[in-house]
């Protein structure tokens, strides 16, 4: 916890890592057998294993009934990308793409460092931590782009300055709080060796005088960034961005496994939304309120999302409020491994005026076990071709 390393005892040399990671200490106690299964564990090289495995150890550290009443599901890497992508990525890459000068590139870095991306389901920071990790291989691609095109770059001008900070997430779940937060940390980590390998290759290259090192330690603090609480209930941190795969709950289920006192509640507080909408459409809702215009979000949600009293109170609501749906996927079997559904993913933006070019819509067919794919000119509501 202290910034000053000891100069002496056990921790002699250890570098301060972070007061809000270490900020409470707690007294663990181990059996034999746990300190033996420890030591075992620790003789192995972990350093590749990706740390999106912490999903699938938070899934596993809840029971089956609180998996089915909470709707609480881990999402596979390759769905968040079909988020991550269209929302962040894509946008900004197209934007790099039409770039003329050294300013303007130098203008886009900015502009990412200071985008803000919200997961209001985060659980432990999948979603957040791909983002992370992709917006920042984004980073390196601009970085490259410069250093081909501008040879006389300053090692300033390729420092980073995407942050942790920059991420937020709330979830009801306290542990899985603090899984997000070190998620964070590890990519952190993990994406800075991958910028220190590209500056020494610029320096073996010659495109650069001095191998520009850049240091994870100490993590951020993070705390501000995260907040438990009910996403439906509390209001959010403000976002360019808003991803994530809300809870799973039908209509009917809702009082079942919530409770009526709670289905009340939620559904007094948003009043035009018909009480035959799945748990979902409340956070699509939501979602496009907490946008401001130029802002985007892409959500996982059941695939009655787009149909009747689900789709007017989520998407009709969208498109009818300045939503421009710009990516969907309509009807998918659900890959995490716990929920035996089809989802839809659909992917917005909030906009002033109309958006130019065609929408992308991509529908499973379940009998024919293949992707059927159409681009439009306006994707509807009802999300059809």
């Amino acid at each position: 916890n202290s910034k000053t390393p000891a100069s002496g005892g056990r921790f002699k040399g250890v570098r301060f890592f972070n007061g809000g990671i270490f900020n409470k200490i707690y007294q663990i106690e181990l059996t034999h057998k746990e300190l033996k299964i420890l030591l075992d564990a620790s003789k192995s090289d972990w350093s590749k294993v990706s740390p999106s495995i912490f999903g699938n150890i938070f899934e596993h550290s809840l029971s089956s009934k609180e998996q089915h009443r909470t709707g609480s599901h881990y999402t596979p890497e390759n769905d968040i990308l079909r988020i991550v992508e269209p929302t962040l990525i894509i946008p900004l890459r197209e934007k790099i793409a039409r770039a003329k000068t050294l300013k303007n590139l130098l203008e886009i870095k900015d502009e990412i460092s200071a985008i803000k991306i919200l997961d209001p389901a985060c659980g432990s920071g999948n979603f957040l931590y791909i983002a992370f990790r992709e917006i920042k291989q984004l980073e390196l691609e601009l970085f490259n782009d410069i250093v081909e095109n501008y040879k006389s770059i300053s090692t300033t001008q390729l420092s980073s300055n995407i942050k942790g900070s920059q991420f937020f997430g709330i979830d009801t779940n306290s542990f899985a709080i603090e899984l997000a937060k070190i998620t964070l940390s590890f990519a952190k980590i993990l994406t800075i060796q991958e910028k220190n390998e590209f500056n020494r290759q610029l320096k073996l290259d010659g495109f650069l005088d001095i191998e520009s090192k850049e240091d994870p330690l100490p993590f951020e603090n993070l705390d501000d960034n995260f907040y438990v609480g009910d996403s439906l209930k509390v209001d959010w941190f403000e976002a360019d961005i808003i991803i994530g795969n809300p809870p799973f709950q039908s209509k009917n289920k809702m009082q079942q496994e919530f409770g009526a006192e709670y289905t009340d509640e939620i559904r007094s507080i948003f009043p035009n939304v018909s009480g035959f909408a799945d748990y979902c459409v409340y956070w699509f809702r939501k979602s496009h309120d907490n946008l401001k215009i130029g802002g985007r979000a892409g959500l996982v949600g059941t695939n009655t999302i787009a149909q009747t009293n689900s789709r007017q109170g989520g998407l009709e609501y969208i498109v009818n409020n300045h939503g421009v749906i710009l990516n969907t996927i309509k009807s998918m079997p659900w890959q995490g491994s716990s929920a035996i559904v089809n989802v839809s993913i659909v992917n917005w933006i909030k906009t002033a005026k109309p958006i130019k070019g065609n929408k992308h819509i991509s529908i499973f067919d379940d009998i024919k076990e293949e992707w059927q794919e159409y681009d439009v000119e306006n994707l509807p509501s009802p999300l059809s071709p």
